[in-house]
């Protein structure tokens, strides 16, 4: 049985990632993950995004106190997330009258990148599928793109699914 990996942040983008992932890809034998990553702050102690470039400064600046209770918040707001996840995915397969084989997995940490390759690295991971949140050049190099990190650090075949406004109120497309 092939698993089926999808990065999922319960934006709309993730969200037409995974549907357009049930309606293209998935097959009865394949098993869904959805795979969230809970994003903290080791010097602050605080949730937030970041680069590897500050993630690599932050970690040079660990904050034994706040660092535990900050990956406790990013755990929590992980599984809230995936959580909120499943209820919208049941109320989709539901109208479509599907069922599937999935379960969730919370992690948490400073790249979400990393650690997106990292755990479909350590399992047999059939594929990745990203959301594509349409960043240009620029705002790909001060945020980081994940799925371009993805594409070129996994070990398993990578989708990436765009995101059209067309899309927000109707089942995506292929395109």
């Amino acid at each position: 049985m092939g698993r089926i990996v999808v990065a999922f942040d319960n934006t709309k983008y993730s969200r037409n990632a995974l549907l357009w992932t049930i309606d293209n890809v998935y097959r009865p034998e394949h098993q869904v993950t959805l795979l969230t990553v809970g994003v903290f702050s080791y010097k602050f102690g605080e949730l937030g995004s970041n680069s590897p470039e500050t993630a690599q400064y932050q970690n040079s600046w660990v904050n034994q106190d706040g660092q535990k209770p900050a990956e406790i918040k990013a755990k929590q707001e992980a599984d809230e997330i995936l959580a909120q996840g499943i209820v919208w995915l049941n109320e989709q397969l539901g109208q479509k009258n599907i069922k599937i084989h999935c379960h969730a997995v919370a992690l948490t940490g400073v790249d979400p990148r990393t650690r997106i390759v990292d755990y479909v690295s350590s399992q047999d991971t059939y594929m990745l599928v990203v959301g594509d949140r349409g960043l240009n050049a620029m705002q790909s190099q001060i945020l980081g793109s994940v799925s371009k990190h993805c594409i070129h650090s996994a070990p398993c075949p990578v989708l990436t699914v765009k995101f059209h406004e067309t899309q927000e109120h109707q089942s995506p497309s292929p395109s």
